[in-house]
């Protein structure tokens, strides 16, 4: 017992002459201290056959052991303490987790900016400019809404409203933002309605691509499926090939038309989510005797035929009104799958499906409207402020709960939607 504190010396000795020359740090003192405190009320039965060979009993030397590898623990930790958090602040901002976002934010940027500078209505003449009076001619522009009723700032807010639903609920950009849009008479029956697919289109993608990233090079984990490419594409193919079925729809049928049927395909959306919690508040606490037996879905709706189908419809209504959810929200509810996994599909197949609308539009020269890159700009703050709010939200806010009041609001607006004319 006596040659315990020249052990615990010489440990403490050996590891700060390694630690000082690998890192450049002198461990703390502290842990010693702490360390021989124990030792005072250890007795330990020792074999000293060698002065520097001690064998430790290993049924009677727990606590011994347990506070030699508490003060290796003690002193790596306080010597590695700031190179430890520079490594990790450093490996979080290198990682996919904030590169991609990023990367995405200023892709959409540049596209916008882009954009911008080949818009047609902005001044006559403006595209034959130089690219120095161009930035003139823009920098006369007023970005910041200067009265509570401007368009730009009621787009904003229904834009940052809708990154917070999809954000925390995983659900609603689309249906959110269009839906709002569209429940607006003045802006139903203007020009600036034109450009409000699109602009929720590239909006909506670029909030599917931020939820997405982390994600998509995430490990796949029980909790945590990944991407799962098998499960994406039969969705995602039909989705794709029938986007610009759903455009030329849009450009042929007459807006309140069009508008009625977003309103029978929010309401149906609603009903189909809101059906389960509905039949389950009704049942009560009837007996399993004489409740319902639950079959489970029709065989064909888990079928790769199927998701053809839906997949085909998600896209229809996708290039129509940037609204592609219900018909996924069904197929995904019929194979049931897991939360996570019912995210990450629909969300991808949403996201592409809206960065595809965009690139139709933009081949076929439909972007040039002024509007349509003014109002992504100026949306564009208050939606990556809504995408980071509904992310913190959502360990403090009810998902559910939340989920339930954008289910009912969409409701509202879908009965406001068919009052329109």
């Amino acid at each position: 017992n006596s040659n315990l504190p020249t052990l615990s010396s010489r440990i403490f000795a050996k590891n700060n002459d390694v630690y000082k020359a690998r890192y450049g740090v002198a461990l703390s003192a502290t842990p010693l201290a702490e360390f021989e405190k124990t030792l005072e009320n250890t007795t330990l039965p020792l074999n000293t056959t060698t002065n520097d060979n001690i064998a430790l009993m290993t049924e009677d030397n727990v606590e011994f052991v347990d506070a030699l590898q508490l003060m290796s623990q003690s002193t790596a930790e306080t010597a590695l303490l700031p190179e430890e958090e520079s490594e990790t602040l450093q490996s979080k901002l290198l990682s996919a987790d904030v590169i991609g976002p990023v990367l995405s934010v200023v892709g959409v940027g540049l596209f916008l900016f882009l954009n911008l500078l080949n818009s047609e209505t902005i001044e006559t003449g403006f595209t034959e400019m130089d690219f120095s009076h161009k930035l003139e001619v823009l920098s006369k522009i007023s970005w910041i809404p200067r009265r509570l009723d401007e368009a730009e700032l009621v787009v904003s807010l229904v834009m940052a409203f809708s990154a917070f639903a999809q954000a925390l609920t995983g659900f609603g950009f689309a249906v959110v933002a269009v839906g709002m849009m569209s429940s607006m008479p003045w802006l139903l029956h203007s020009e600036l309605y034109e450009v409000i697919t699109p602009v929720a289109a590239t909006l909506g993608a670029l909030v599917g691509s931020i939820l997405l990233i982390p994600f998509a090079f995430a490990t796949p984990t029980e909790e945590e499926p990944g991407l799962e490419w098998d499960e994406i594409l039969p969705l995602l193919i039909p989705c794709t090939l029938l986007t610009p079925v759903g455009i030329a729809l849009n450009s042929a049928i007459d807006p309140s038309v069009g508008t009625r049927v977003l309103a029978g395909l929010i309401l149906a959306f609603v009903a189909y989510k809101l059906y389960p919690i509905i039949q389950e508040k009704f049942k009560g606490d009837a007996d399993d005797d004489a409740a319902e037996i639950d079959d489970g879905p029709p065989e064909f709706l888990t079928s790769t035929p199927a998701a053809i189908v839906f997949g085909a419809a998600a896209g229809v209504f996708g290039g129509a009104f940037d609204v592609q959810g219900p018909p996924l929200c069904v197929y995904g509810d019929a194979k049931g799958w897991s939360p996570a996994k019912f995210r990450n599909i629909v969300l991808t197949v949403v996201a592409v499906n809206s960065a595809s609308v965009v690139a139709l539009d933009a081949f076929q020269g439909k972007l040039g409207d002024f509007y349509y890159p003014y109002f992504c700009i100026t949306s564009l703050p208050g939606v990556l402020i809504g995408v980071v709010a509904g992310q913190y939200a959502s360990a403090r806010i009810d998902p559910v709960l939340f989920k339930n009041i954008v289910l009912t609001m969409c409701l509202l607006l879908g009965i406001q939607l068919l009052t329109i004319s």
